[in-house]
């Protein structure tokens, strides 16, 4: 469970109501729901509000359902310009019912130009938001609750002082002049850190103390690069296979602002540790040509490249190796979860060294390492280490 949004929960759960035919209730954030669970509701949201959108997200200024309310109060706040008009001609300048009567009529018409001005902050920031939302830029750092029910629905709204305010449908309330941020992904230090780890393979070299104070340093340097956004962003988007923390992950408490330098060093640790993995799996990849003078494969392809592709597209790789000719030293072990191992064993008794790990079939971007072992070669397929493709 993620942290809890009682309003947006009770949306949630009465949403599941009306489509059982049941009266909706007032649950107050006591029956939990997954934090992903209320994420998809808000997402199919904006998703039919946009499918619906003219196409460059034409947005308009003044929404159709605020229309009569802000043409009530402008020909409201018109009269009143007008009395205060009529005053000031009625009484000599400089005269205390003129100056009372002036500032009025400045009154009225600052707050049309405040809600003009919020009306157009509004377009702009509801437009941004649609686009970058659509692209898949926005992190999943960012707390956009209350942007996806306040730009695809028709909140309720009052003008008060040249000011509108918004009460949305989890019952929060939203300022026109203090509209709430978000923040995009920080893919500038993600690909900085996957370059990062690239370097690492190819150096081909285990590490010692100093390089690994060296290699956290320089991961230390690229994480704090874009302060706290960058962070949340390099510790919650998904830039490897999966991200370093979800919302609704145990470690979730990391992602408090208290808990801010707690947070960097987990994020900073998870990072350095895939690429010391990175530069064991170089080291073992340059040793093993070492040890077969150079040459790029360790052993002859183990099998027809027809029988190849046939066991990936069924998704178990493990029956390859009762096709005719499969070399004893070599096996192919089901993990149990849908991914496979391939190992390799020169002789009874001699240590086993994994060849490919966690292979999985569903999973294209892992072919290529099926397709690199098979033929011959030893490219390791570690999951826990950073591929630089998985960006």
């Amino acid at each position: 469970m993620g942290p809890q949004n009682a309003g947006i929960a009770d949306l949630y759960l009465n949403s599941i109501a009306k489509k059982q035919g049941r009266m909706p209730g007032r649950y107050g954030g006591n029956v939990p729901v997954p934090y992903r669970s209320m994420q998809k509701f808000l997402n199919k949201k904006v998703d039919t509000y946009i499918d619906n959108l003219p196409p460059g997200y034409e947005v308009e200024k003044l929404p159709a359902h605020m229309r009569q309310g802000v043409t009530n109060w402008s020909k409201d706040m018109q009269l009143q310009a007008g009395n205060f008009a009529r005053l000031m001609k009625k009484n000599p300048p400089g005269s205390a019912e003129y100056i009372n009567a002036n500032s009025m009529f400045n009154n009225v018409k600052n707050q049309f130009k405040n809600i003009s001005s919020n009306l157009d902050q509004f377009k702009a920031s509801k437009t941004e938001f649609l686009k970058d939302y659509d692209s898949k830029t926005i992190s999943e750092g960012a707390n956009t609750d209350q942007l996806k029910l306040l730009y695809s629905g028709e909140p309720s709204y009052s003008l008060i002082n040249g000011q509108v305010k918004y009460q949305l449908e989890d019952g929060s309330m939203v300022d026109g002049n203090n509209l709430p941020k978000y923040f995009n992904k920080n893919s500038d230090g993600a690909n900085k850190l996957m370059q990062l780890n690239e370097s690492s393979y190819n150096s081909g070299t285990q590490w010692d103390d100093y390089q690994r104070s060296m290699y956290e340093r320089k991961v230390r340097n690229i994480v704090q690069e874009k302060g706290r956004e960058g962070l949340l962003s390099l510790a919650t988007d998904n830039f490897l296979d999966e991200p370093i923390i979800s919302k609704d992950q145990p470690e979730s408490w990391l992602l408090q602002e208290e808990n801010h330098d707690q947070l960097q060093q987990y994020v900073i640790d998870k990072y350095v540790n895939g690429m010391e993995e990175a530069a064991n799996n170089g080291y073992q990849r340059k040793k093993s040509k070492t040890s077969t003078g150079g040459g790029g494969n360790t052993q002859s392809s183990l099998t027809s490249v027809e029988y190849r592709d046939q066991y990936w597209g069924s998704g178990n790789l493990n029956m390859i190796t009762n096709e005719p000719g499969w070399p004893t030293t070599h096996e192919v072990v089901a993990n149990g979860d849908g991914t496979f191992d391939v190992v390799y064993r020169s002789r009874d008794n001699a240590p086993i060294k994994v060849l490919g790990k966690n292979l999985d079939p569903t999973n294209p971007d892992h072919k290529r390492y099926w397709d690199n072992i098979i033929g011959g070669g030893s490219t390791p397929a570690s999951s826990s280490s950073i591929d630089p493709n998985s960006i």
